[in-house]
């Protein structure tokens, strides 16, 4: 196995490229493993596609998509003298400690200062709640809050402790899921942020966004619908997604 130290963080589409790159130098018939953030920290590499679009990543490269020949070249130079180097012979036994142990847990949160708690969770989350083609956070997203049942931490890594979210659309008078080009808009894609925001007195709150993604049809009639450990679903107001950008996202709070 061949395994590549590379400093930085880099986008999956420019990984498997350079990837590709090592596997051809090293001739060995096998994808090397590439392993980030190692030896030394960089900022952020993307292809020169990405970097056009100026996204997060791509705006966040220090020296910017002419670093990509550099890094691909040193891989070349590397994967074709791999087996000039020499070897080790020995198993060497290594250790890691990991530091002091802490606890951490959830704040509480205040029942009366609750809505203002919810805009302060939502502007936290700006950051990555981005437009897709200007990168400029958007603060109008829809967004649906609750508290819900408190909830036990499980061993169990198949079974969820989160309640999971999706979109209903009002469709001649009836519910159904809301779909986009066939496929059901819920937090198994990548449109939803679901945040779990505080605890208090064996409650938690849950705040849900949907960062709408371009083309939908924004008249038409929509509710949110969470299904979590109790035994009837949250379900939020009705909303169409042109009139609640204008109330800055906020669709409803259910307790």
């Amino acid at each position: 196995m061949v395994l590549a130290a590379l400093p930085g963080e880099y986008t999956t589409v420019l990984g498997r490229q350079l990837a590709e790159v090592l596997k051809a130098a090293t001739n060995s018939g096998q994808r090397p493993l590439m392993v980030t953030l190692a030896n030394e920290y960089i900022s952020y590499h993307t292809t020169k596609d990405e970097h056009d679009l100026q996204h997060y990543e791509g705006g966040s490269m220090l020296f910017g998509p002419k670093a990509i020949g550099k890094i691909e070249k040193t891989l070349t130079d590397l994967g074709k003298n791999l087996r000039s180097f020499n070897t080790r012979k020995t198993i060497v036994k290594l250790e890691y400690e990991t530091g002091g142990k802490k606890s951490f847990g959830l704040g509480e949160y205040h029942a009366l200062l609750h809505m203002d708690r919810l805009k302060d969770t939502y502007t936290s989350l700006s950051n990555v709640l981005m437009d897709e083609k200007t990168g400029m956070p958007v603060p109008n997203n829809p967004f649906f809050a609750w508290v819900d049942e408190d909830f036990v931490w499980t061993q169990d890594y198949t079974k969820s402790v989160t309640p999971s979210v999706k979109l209903e659309i009002k469709s001649n008078g009836e519910w159904r899921p809301y779909t986009i080009k066939g496929v059901p808009e819920n937090d198994r894609g990548l449109n939803f942020v679901t945040t779990l925001t505080g605890a208090f007195q064996w409650k938690s709150r849950w705040i849900t966004t949907w960062m709408a993604p371009e083309g939908v049809d924004d008249q038409a009639i929509l509710r949110f619908k969470v299904k979590s450990k109790r035994p009837t679903p949250f379900i939020s107001k009705e909303f169409k997604l042109a009139e609640i950008r204008k109330k800055w996202g906020l669709v409803d709070f259910k307790r």
